[in-house]
This record gives structure tokens, C-alpha cells and sequence, in this order.
């Protein structure tokens, strides 16, 4: 049993000779902790769920930290901070 990769088991993009391709594991190159805080904050407000007081605690915000400090939050309203939050997160990268 051969446990190889072939070219026709995966996608695998035509990349062109000297093009690079960076992937970054939510800190490995950019911290992005403070960008993504940034767009759950606008988000919140965006989605007037009346959630306003949240504060940056120098660790990454998630749906589970969102979920803690707004306990009252239906699944819907999370639902659309999250898709308002991802929308806007390119918008924050720069203050990473």
C-alpha cells in the first residue's frame, strides 16, 4: 500500500516560476489578534445587537469569547457579527 501523492489526488494550481505563496497560521507571520478584535468590534456595531463594550484583552476574540461576553446573543445574531466580521477583517490587517 503506497501512501504517495499523485498530481491528480489534489487541486494543484498552475503557480507560475517565481511566484511565492505565503500562508500564514493566525500568528505564525503576522500577528493579526488586534485586526481581527477590530472587525468583531465593527461588526457588533454594524449588526446593532446592542453588544458595544467590548475590549481588546491581547488574546484572539472568537465566536466563544463573543458568545461569553454576550451571552444573550441568539445563534442568528452571532451568525451575522460572524459574516459581518469576516467582510470587513482586510479592512483592520494594517493595524496588526
Amino acid at each position: 500500500m503506497s501512501n504517495e501523492l499523485k498530481q491528480d489526488d489534489i487541486a494543484c494550481p498552475d503557480i507560475p516560476i517565481g511566484v511565492t505563496i505565503f500562508c500564514d497560521m493566525n500568528g505564525t507571520l503576522v500577528d493579526s489578534d488586534y485586526a481581527n478584535f477590530l472587525s468583531y468590534k465593527r461588526a457588533l456595531l454594524d449588526s446593532n445587537c446592542g453588544v458595544l463594550d467590548v475590549e481588546f484583552k491581547n488574546e484572539r476574540f472568537n465566536r466563544k469569547s463573543l458568545k461569553e461576553r454576550a451571552p444573550s446573543l441568539t445563534d442568528a445574531q452571532l451568525e451575522t457579527i460572524i459574516a459581518l466580521k469576516e467582510e470587513c477583517f482586510m479592512e483592520f490587517i494594517l493595524e496588526t
